[in-house]
């Protein structure tokens, strides 16, 4: 199974930030590269997403400030 660690980083813009964060896999704790990483806003419309780098680590960026909901996806 998957993990996503994430926090709020401090907004490039005075209006927007960003959610970084981690998808490790819960058994080994190693990164889980090519994971789908997606924020889903209040409204459970997507605000934007990215792909996990090799390591597992993720940034999704220019997020207006609101709750979000992450959603990580991995096939195989």
């Amino acid at each position: 199974s998957l993990v996503a660690l994430f926090a709020i980083a401090t907004p490039a813009f005075a209006q927007n930030g960003a959610l970084t964060g981690r998808v490790t896999d819960s058994d080994t704790k190693a990164g889980v590269s090519g994971a789908q990483v997606v924020a889903l806003g209040a409204s459970g419309n997507t605000a934007g997403g990215t792909v996990a780098d090799d390591q597992g680590a993720y940034r999704i960026g220019a997020l207006p400030p609101g709750t979000y909901t992450i959603v990580v996806t991995r096939i195989g």
